[in-house]
């Protein structure tokens, strides 16, 4: 019996939960839509634009003799384009990219826009730029691919580094993702303002209806007087009155 009286309160609060942000909903869409708003404005007026310029090298080292590769080959392949991922960003490659293209930059600024990676078993380098100048990221990234594959030479004694594609001109900002952004500004406007409302009615302890009464303070309503709308009008008009009196003595 107890049992099925805490349920049917909680079923009762979740309900009187639901219609008060029901009640509310204008509230949590204006809060919704100026986060979304503010996103967009930080997005697109405070957020540097940058781009992102993309190039792939392929590494296969022969160490047969013969005319088919064999499973040694594609093993050590694999190998080396992994050293070379670590290889792009050293401070060798880049100070060297850094001197061709006379840039300005620290080695350690560069390294921050330059990044490698290698998919699992293959032997696919690829080698990505960003830069607030499209033309420079794709400069940077041209150059930061010639001399890894000179540093790979140089270093493993091997000639196995080949350019599989150039790389591409950007057209469009890679940062900020503007739609991304204002989509994330109303989610976190929506969220707050329920969170926020949720909170408040949770820590509202006040006596609002008899239901309340029997529920909180135990004891039976007998009755209830209904008060009007003109009757809260006349009263909050006599309240008024009566502060404005005291004022004026």
């Amino acid at each position: 019996m107890d049992q099925k009286q805490t349920d049917d309160e909680l079923r009762i609060d979740l309900q009187e939960l639901f219609y008060m942000l029901l009640s509310r909903i204008w509230v949590i869409i204006i809060v919704s839509v100026l986060g979304a708003a503010a996103a967009f404005c930080v997005s697109y007026f405070f957020i540097t634009p940058v781009y992102q310029s993309t190039t792939t090298a392929y590494i296969l080292d022969r160490r047969s003799t013969g005319a088919e590769l064999t499973q040694s080959d594609l093993q050590v392949s694999t190998q080396i384009t992994k050293d070379a991922v670590e290889m792009v960003t050293s401070r060798t490659v880049l100070s060297r990219v850094i001197e061709v293209l006379n840039l300005t930059e620290s080695v350690g600024s560069l390294a921050g826009k330059v990044s490698a990676q290698a998919s699992t078993d293959t032997r696919i380098l690829k080698i990505s730029v960003v830069d607030s100048d499209p033309t420079r990221a794709r400069e940077i990234a041209d150059e930061v691919r010639q001399q890894t594959a000179e540093h790979i030479k140089n270093v493993m004694d091997i000639e196995a580094f080949n350019t599989n594609e150039e790389a591409n001109q950007p057209t469009a900002p890679y940062s900020p993702n503007i739609p991304k952004n204002v989509l994330l500004g109303f989610f976190a406007g929506l969220i707050l303002t329920v969170i926020v409302l949720i909170a408040r009615y949770v820590l509202d302890d006040t006596v609002k209806t008899p239901d309340d009464v029997e529920r909180y303070l135990g004891l039976s309503v007998l009755g209830s007087i209904p008060v009007s709308e003109e009757m809260n009008k006349r009263t909050r008009h006599s309240t008024k009155k009566k502060k404005a009196g005291r004022s004026i003595k």
